[in-house]
């Protein structure tokens, strides 16, 4: 299984969300030969403190700076439904259109926001609403929307086959809930050029690269995992669907086995 090359979709709901998240992760996996998506829900055409910005014109420059840090991570791809930023709902249609990008690229492991967070963990920041909505939209097609072959019969004939999603891995996550850590020691300095490309969102760079370095460096120490940086998750192994759950992903590439706690 080590060895098995896996289509890996990171499903965010705005620009610069996911670097914030896994670009650490995106670009370990990308680095290791798997192909890695990011699909973002909306293009963060409300995310200015400037009103006279037309929306169509921050649509245009947040998706030039995500394609930008995509480029950064060694990304295949990203891909943008353009649904309305501050507007998002995990409605049956955001479901849909989730299901057909996950079908298009037979995605085997699907990384989203985890839609139960409200507050974070020092209680200092209130979980956008758009992420919450991601997060639960993304979950409902990963299982059962996607792999179910009754579901979507339209899709069907457009030649959107059902495939099963192996694994769900929900970032953004409380530490109560996180099992699952990757070692991004070797790729944090590619996630901070990732969100260096944010420039439109991101203010005084050297305060914010400090932040986030900070964050991987406690990730790791808190849990005591052996690694300097790190980013964590909560995995699901949709065992239910599989005679073996893999090992996905090139967390496994150096023999390491997702650790816990109490590891």
């Amino acid at each position: 299984m080590a060895d098995e090359r896996l289509v890996y979709v990171v499903v965010a709901a705005h620009p610069d969300d996911p670097d914030f998240g896994v670009a650490g992760t995106a670009a370990r996996l990308a680095r290791a030969g798997h192909t890695v998506y990011y699909l973002v829900l909306t293009s963060g055409d409300a995310g200015s403190e400037d009103p006279t910005i037309p929306p169509e014109e921050l649509q245009r420059l947040r998706e030039s700076e995500q394609d930008a840090a995509g480029r950064v991570l060694g990304l295949s791809g990203v891909h943008y439904l353009r649904l309305p930023d501050g507007e998002l709902e995990p409605s049956l249609a955001v479901r849909k259109a989730i299901v057909r990008v996950l079908r298009q690229v037979q995605a085997d492991v699907v990384l989203c926001q985890d839609p139960r967070a409200l507050v974070d963990d020092d209680s200092t920041y209130l979980n956008h609403p758009d992420h919450r909505a991601a997060g639960q939209a993304t979950l409902d097609a990963a299982f059962p929307g996607t792999g179910n072959p009754s579901a979507y019969r339209d899709l069907l004939a457009e030649g959107l086959k059902p495939h099963k999603v192996r694994e769900v891995w929900l970032y953004f996550t409380s530490s109560a809930h996180a099992n699952h850590w990757v070692d991004i020691t070797d790729t944090l300095e590619l996630k901070l050029q990732a969100l260096q490309a944010h420039a439109s969102q991101i203010g005084e760079w050297a305060t914010m690269r400090t932040e986030i370095t900070h964050w991987a460096a406690d990730e790791a120490e808190r849990h005591k995992l052996g690694y300097t940086y790190a980013e964590g998750f909560q995995r699901i192994v949709l065992a239910g669907e599989y005679e073996q759950p893999t090992e996905a992903g090139a967390v496994e590439t150096q023999a390491e086995e997702p650790h816990s706690p109490t590891d």
